[in-house]
């Protein structure tokens, strides 16, 4: 579930047209209604153990998770667009903001909820925060982006699921990458002012060949 809190602003207008916002008149905050979940997370010591157990000494995270079957690494690949933020038809380039959904199994990060939780842990729903910094991730990037900052790591946290969500789903690692990206795009304005464009957007791994990971369209694990 998402927690948020609803921010209300209104503005006052200089001009008739409403083209010129003079200030900001009035703010007021709204939190939305709806039973509270119950965090599963029993104490302190557990979280902790767990964590400690999860990221011991033998965990490598430059070393990507190997199937128990052997072969490549099955990578679930989704976007949800964001924002447009803005198309130069001079330059042929396209901004948009974006969330890379990325979903793999990782059987070294394998846990039991009901040992770790008890009851608490409600599967469907509950998972692990962990800094995407401290584990393996795959190079799944936008092949044709223009500018590289994608390659910087941008901190997002990812989500480890339980045992019982890794049968049923086959993947127990969820990461969702926020990304605002420059791709080129060449406008064709041949139908002005009645054109539409197509702009193509490639993913793909950056380094690493079909031989070791594969990419298959992602389901949207939503939290209930």
């Amino acid at each position: 579930m998402i927690w948020f809190l609803s921010l209300l602003v209104q503005v006052a207008w200089t001009s008739v047209d409403g083209s010129k916002p003079i200030n900001v008149t009035a703010v007021s905050f709204h939190f939305p209604s709806f039973d509270a979940p119950i965090s599963p997370f029993v104490s302190q010591e557990k979280l902790e153990a767990l964590y400690d157990d999860l990221l011991r000494s033998s965990y490598n995270k430059n070393m990507p998770p190997v199937p128990r079957s052997g072969g490549a690494i099955n990578v679930g690949v989704g976007v949800n667009f964001v924002k447009l933020k803005s198309f130069d038809v001079v330059s042929g380039t396209l901004t948009l903001v974006v969330h890379l959904r990325l979903c793999w199994r990782d059987d070294r990060l394998q846990f039991n909820s009901q040992k770790a939780f008890r009851s608490s842990w409600n599967s469907p729903a509950d998972r692990i925060v962990l800094n995407s910094n401290l584990v393996w991730n795959p190079d799944v990037v936008f092949l044709n982006e223009v500018d590289g900052r994608q390659f910087r790591h941008d901190g997002a946290p990812l989500l480890l699921t339980d045992n019982s969500f890794l049968e049923k789903t086959g993947v127990n690692v969820l990461w969702q990458r926020p990304l605002e990206i420059e791709t080129k795009c060449r406008a064709d304005l041949s139908m002005f002012p009645f054109d539409s464009q197509s702009c193509e957007l490639r993913i793909g791994s950056w380094a690493t060949s079909r031989q070791y990971l594969q990419l298959e369209p992602q389901q949207l694990y939503t939290e209930n």
